[in-house]
């Protein structure tokens, strides 16, 4: 669904490599040359700066793709999407998580519920009910509605949990630094205020 747009970050990261090294070859051939040419001084300088550049500029472009690739993990999850390619751009350190999140965006607990039965979509609702009240993500009294509902409502379940969905889906905006407190709490008002009604 979304290979298209992937594939430019994997394009962006070669450009970006290509670039450097051409930049540092041209760099260290002109220094030469200069120290050659008997301007020692102003050689080593060159070498220097611009190798000290392109060290700059490869650390702007990791965290650059960093920051996106983590847009596009995030929004993978929630179209449900395979995330296998874009993690070959992390190592293991740089993919591990907070554990909340690593919980809300999980690939093997995703597969599940999509192959799983209703009564396993029954069971993920409820533990990413579970999940948000633990992370602080909804207050007690929010639980106290929402799990009212989501267990006992009969028809206002499958209401509720839709407005579990939206409020971890908020709740992720939230966390990565997409929407600040005062939106989220907002948004996440809105959901509840018609549920059960």
């Amino acid at each position: 669904m979304f290979d298209k747009n992937d594939k430019t970050l994997f394009a962006m990261r070669a450009i970006c490599i290509v670039t450097i090294i051409v930049l540092a070859a041209i760099s260290t051939a002109l220094g030469i040359l200069l120290i050659v040419a008997g301007y020692v001084g102003a050689g080593i300088i060159l070498i220097a700066l611009f190798l000290f550049c392109c060290w700059l500029f490869w650390v702007y472009n990791r965290l650059h793709i960093s920051y996106l690739c983590d847009i596009k993990l995030i929004r993978n999850k929630l179209y449900g999407v395979e995330n296998g390619r874009l993690r070959q751009l992390y190592t293991d350190d740089e993919y591990s998580a907070d554990e909340e999140l690593r919980d809300l965006t999980n690939d093997e607990e995703r597969e599940a519920r999509r192959n799983r039965s209703d009564e396993r979509d029954f069971k993920n609702y409820g533990e990413s009910l579970e999940r948000l009240h633990a992370a602080g993500a909804i207050h007690d009294g929010e639980y106290e509605k929402l799990a009212e509902l989501f267990y006992y409502g009969n028809d206002d379940g499958a209401s509720a949990a839709a407005v579990i969905k939206e409020i971890t889906a908020l709740y992720v905006k939230f966390y990565t630094h997409k929407m600040d407190r005062e939106q989220y709490e907002s948004s996440k008002r809105e959901l509840l205020s018609g549920l059960g009604e």
